[in-house]
C-alpha cells in the first residue's frame, strides 16, 4: 500500500477546478476532480521514488501546472503537463539524491519560477536552479549551507524587493538573503537551534514585514515565533508556544475572521493531536488592503484601504519595491517579476496601523502556486 508524504491541489486539466498530485512513497498519482469535489484516479503512475515533497507550477510558461517532487535516495523529477492533466517525464534531474523538500520563486527577477532545493544528506549543500524561461534549469553551482536543511520558506524578509529563503534544519536554521540576481548571503544570526520541520511565513504583529512560525519536533518542543524587525533580523523565540506534541508543519490563515493570521500545526505522531493556535494580538484589524487584478509586470495595479468604521484616517503606501504613494486609491507600476509585500499605514490623530497585502506580479499567462499544503 503506497503512503502519500504530500499532496498539492491545483487545475491540472485546464477546467477550471482544483486536481490533485500526490507525491508517495511509491508512484506517485493524479486524482481529477469533476467539479463536485468527487476526485478519479487519472490511471497515471508517475516515477517510483520515495518522494517528499511535489511543486505546482508552469514552469514553461505554456498556460499549464507542471510538477517538480523532490526525492529521497533519487534523483528529483520534473514531470511535465500537456494541458490536459497528462504528464510527462522531463530528462533534467534537479538535484542528485536525499533532497527533502523545495520551493518555487521568481529569484533573479526574470519573469519565470526557480528553484530553492533543500537536502537532508549533510554532505549535501542547498541549491538554487535558475529557469531559463523554457522550463530548463540550470545549477547556479551555490552550495548554500551544511546542515540537513528541511523545509524553505521564500519571502522578502529585509523588504528589497526579492525573495530571500528562510530554511529549517535539523540544527540551526538559516536565513539566505538574495541579493537581487539569484546569489544569496547567509545572515549573520544565530537562528533557532531546535529542530522544526514545517516554517511557516507571515505578518503575525501587523508591523508590515514577514515574520517565521516554527512548528518544533525535538528539542524544546513546542512552536517557535520569530518575530521580524523590518530588515531580517529576528526576536527569536518570543511567545514560545508550550505542548509535548512533536510538532510538523503549520497551515496559516484567519480563522476567527479578525484579520490576523491563525494556524493549523500538524503532529508526527496520531497520538499527539493535532493543534490550532489563535493569534492574540490585541486588537482586531479595522483597516484592510486590496489590489485589482491581473498583476501583471508594467501593468497599472490599483490599490484600495478600506475603513471597518468612516474617519479621518490617512492611508500611506510602501508598494514593496521601494515606490511608494499615498490615499484611500493608489496606482503602481511594477517594473520586476516578484512577489512583493505592500505595506497599508493607517494614521488617525495619534493612533497607526498597519495592514499588508502580497503582490505576485508575472508576466501575462504565468502562473505558479507556491507550495503551502502537506
Amino acid at each position: 500500500m503506497k503512503i502519500a508524504t504530500q499532496w498539492h491541489l491545483g487545475d491540472l486539466d485546464g477546467d477550471d477546478d482544483l486536481d490533485a498530485f500526490v507525491a508517495n512513497d511509491g508512484a506517485n498519482t493524479i486524482w481529477l476532480n469533476d467539479g463536485q469535489g468527487s476526485f478519479s484516479n487519472s490511471g497515471q503512475s508517475l516515477g517510483t521514488n520515495n518522494s517528499h515533497t511535489v511543486l505546482l507550477a508552469d514552469v514553461n510558461q505554456d498556460g499549464s501546472l507542471d510538477a517538480y517532487v523532490a526525492n529521497y535516495g533519487q534523483a528529483n523529477v520534473l514531470w511535465l503537463n500537456d494541458g490536459t492533466g497528462q504528464f510527462s517525464q522531463s530528462p533534467q534531474m534537479l538535484g542528485n539524491l536525499d533532497s527533502y523538500s523545495a520551493a518555487f520563486g521568481d529569484l533573479d527577477g526574470d519573469c519565470d519560477v526557480d528553484l530553492f532545493v533543500t537536502n537532508y544528506s549533510p554532505a549535501l549543500a542547498n541549491q538554487v536552479w535558475l529557469n531559463d524561461g523554457t522550463g530548463q534549469f540550470t545549477d547556479s553551482e551555490q552550495r548554500l549551507g551544511a546542515a540537513p536543511g528541511y523545509t524553505p520558506v521564500l519571502g522578502d524578509f529585509d523588504r528589497d524587493g526579492d525573495l530571500d529563503a528562510y530554511v529549517a534544519n535539523a540544527n540551526t536554521d538559516e536565513l539566505w538573503l538574495n541579493n537581487g540576481d539569484a546569489t544569496f548571503q547567509l545572515n549573520s544570526q544565530s537562528l533557532d537551534t531546535d529542530s522544526g520541520f514545517g516554517a511557516a511565513t507571515a505578518d503575525f504583529d501587523a508591523d508590515g514585514d514577514l515574520d517565521i512560525f516554527l512548528p518544533i519536533y525535538s528539542g524544546e518542543n513546542g512552536v517557535h515565533l520569530l518575530l521580524n524587525d523590518g530588515t531580517g533580523q529576528f526576536d527569536e523565540r518570543l511567545n514560545i508556544l508550550e505542548t509535548d506534541a512533536a510538532n510538523y508543519f503549520a497551515a496559516l490563515g484567519d480563522l476567527i475572521g479578525n484579520g490576523r493570521p491563525d494556524a493549523f500545526v500538524t503532529s508526527i505522531f496520531h497520538t499527539d493531536g493535532n493543534g490550532i493556535w489563535l493569534n492574540q494580538l490585541n486588537s482586531a484589524q479595522t483597516i484592510t488592503a486590496t489590489h485589482s487584478s491581473p498583476t501583471y509586470l508594467g501593468v497599472p495595479i490599483v490599490f484600495t484601504a478600506t475603513a471597518s468604521s468612516e474617519s479621518s484616517a490617512t492611508f500611506q503606501w510602501d508598494f514593496g519595491d521601494g515606490s511608494s504613494g499615498e490615499g484611500t486609491t493608489a496606482q503602481h507600476v511594477y517594473q520586476r517579476c516578484g512577489v512583493f509585500t505592500a505595506v497599508l499605514t493607517a494614521t488617525h490623530q495619534t493612533q497607526t496601523e498597519v495592514a499588508t497585502i502580497t503582490v505576485s506580479v508575472t508576466k501575462a499567462n504565468s502562473v505558479f502556486l507556491p507550495v503551502v499544503l502537506r
